[in-house]
């Protein structure tokens, strides 16, 4: 990545800021990486069956990736002044309720897998206690699958790489970006895009001028990408496929969210609340050449097989959090209260 400034410092800092996004997304993705490459092997035992059980298995982990994407955008009620601006880097960690780290399967839910353990009566989610027994299922030509273990880590951390500029009228922009960029063999791609304003409002009010608060709307918009590869896992020579080399795992999350702001901002110290309107969709594809059995148990390659569309999650949010300002330097801390409440605390720069 070459950088071209005419002030050398700016380029310091968005190298600094570019390599901290990328240190930061491999180590928040660490919980979930070997579970994620295990998921393929659910295809052996069918489409419909697969895709029942990667919904309820990641479901839990796409519905706190997404209430990540939409935490930590506030960081003060006011916005900055005109070309005012703030650097900042952080993570968010969402918390996945108790009910949501186990699944369940009742009769009639699988159509060609059978439960090999019914005694077992629930499954850990990827959210779920790692030591908890899975549930294995028996394939028509009787191979076993066992679904996936839980991370024993229940909560889905997001990366926060924000930058934001004021200008006229009371506005100001924030953005969120990290390019495509490969974070190791166990993780493969991820890209991330984020767009944001927050207007303030106390200009439009009769009066508004001398209220003694910052009143704020604020609306942003985030998608997230993620190319893993998987293992190769190909299929039995036997069989007379083809090696499976080419299998991956495309993850695609978009997240919106809007928020009515009020807040105090001092020079060392900004407080401020709010609420609002959050949701966020996902897709998670499964591409490449696979070996599926059908019903009889007879195993043939199938191309990009399979993509599981999670339930749109919408929630009300409510949200506090404070900014400490020691002269350009930085602490955030913000808490949101919703379905799957979320925790984001970072640093950074700010001005103005």
């Amino acid at each position: 990545m070459q950088c071209v400034s005419i002030f050398p410092i700016s380029c310091r800092i968005r190298f600094t800021f570019a390599a901290l996004a990328l240190l930061l997304s491999g180590v928040l993705a660490q919980p979930a990486a070997a579970q994620i490459d295990e998921v393929d092997d659910l295809l052996s035992g069918g489409i419909e069956d697969a895709g029942t059980l990667i919904n309820a298995y990641l479901a839990p982990g796409v519905t706190g990736f997404g209430a990540g994407l939409n935490t930590g955008w506030a960081g003060a009620a006011k916005p900055h002044g005109v070309l005012g601006f703030h650097l900042r880097i952080g993570a968010t960690l969402s918390r996945v309720p108790n009910d949501d780290r186990v699944f369940s399967l009742a009769a009639g839910d699988l159509t060609t897998l059978t439960l090999a353990n019914p005694e077992i009566g629930n499954s850990p989610t990827i959210a779920g206690d790692d030591a908890v027994p899975t549930y294995q299922l028996q394939t028509p030509s009787g191979s076993a699958i066992d679904m996936p273990e839980g991370t024993g880590f229940a909560f889905a951390p997001t990366p926060v790489v924000e930058a934001g500029v004021g200008l006229v009228r009371d506005t100001e922009i924030m953005l969120r970006l990290v390019p495509p960029a490969d974070i190791g063999d166990d993780y493969g791609q991820i890209s991330l895009f984020g767009i944001g304003a927050k207007h303030g409002v106390n200009q439009w009010l009769p009066g508004g001028a001398l209220l003694p608060v910052d009143l704020t709307v604020m609306a942003h918009y985030t998608r997230f990408g993620l190319d893993a590869d998987l293992d190769e896992n190909g299929p039995d020579p036997d069989a007379g496929l083809d090696d499976n080399g080419d299998q991956s795992l495309e993850w695609d999350t978009n997240a919106w969210a809007v928020t009515a702001l009020v807040g105090k901002s001092l020079p060392v110290l900004s407080v401020f609340a709010g609420l609002g309107v959050e949701t966020s969709a996902t897709d998670v594809a499964l591409k490449g050449t696979y070996d599926i059995e059908n019903e009889q148990g007879i195993p043939s390659s199938v191309e990009d097989p399979l993509t599981v569309a999670f339930d749109r999650n919408t929630s009300l949010r409510a949200l506090a959090g404070a900014r400490l300002r020691l002269g350009f330097f930085a602490l955030y801390l913000e808490g949101t209260l919703a379905n799957y409440s979320s925790v984001t605390a970072g640093v950074g720069l700010s001005f103005r």
